[in-house]
């Protein structure tokens, strides 16, 4: 005769434990994409907003009028963000200096689409409101990640389960560091 015995409390304890896995990484992923939409929204409102920057019209029938200007600028931080998503940013956990290189990369190549249709543009476009914009966003986008980071470690979501294996000073040290990254 053979019995089998199960306890359901470890069932649900482990469904609690998975739901709540996934309820923190997708609060990381949206925490650090707020941050950088919101980046990019004060960018717009700051220095571009009233300024004769790159847009684009549909035209969506013959005899239909156009439609309101889209701002490339807007497609753009979609764009950023959903590669920055695609890419693994938001739930990788990064020291500061590494996740802002990452983020200056992607950034100025980004930024490369607007400045190639102002260059097109051959002054029609104003080309301070896009310097300052993408300037801003060079330093803006990784202190509102930081930012981020801080008050989800305060809301303890941010502290991700690691394991650093070793026992000399150097792990002692990459302990402090991602303990406060």
């Amino acid at each position: 005769m053979t019995t089998t015995w199960t306890n359901e409390t470890w069932r649900t304890s482990a469904r609690a434990a998975a739901r709540a896995r996934h309820l923190r990484y997708w609060s990381t992923v949206l925490g650090l994409a707020l941050a950088d939409a919101l980046s990019f929204l004060a960018a717009h409102y700051l220095f571009r907003s009233g300024h004769a920057v790159p847009s684009f019209v549909l035209f969506l029938d013959r005899g239909q009028d156009r439609s309101a200007p889209i701002d490339l600028f807007a497609v753009l931080a979609l764009l950023f963000i959903s590669v920055r998503y695609l890419a693994g940013d938001y739930n990788r956990r990064q020291l500061f200096w590494d996740g802002a290189k990452i983020s200056t990369i992607a950034l100025i190549v980004t930024s490369l689409v607007d400045f190639l249709l102002l260059l097109a543009g051959n002054g029609i476009y104003a080309a301070m409101p896009l310097v300052l914009s993408w300037s801003f966003l060079l330093v803006c986008v990784p202190l509102a990640r930081q930012g981020a980071r801080g008050i989800m470690t305060r809301l303890d979501v941010w502290q991700i389960p690691t394991a650093i294996i070793g026992c000399n000073s150097r792990s002692a040290e990459i302990h402090d560091a991602l303990e406060h990254s």
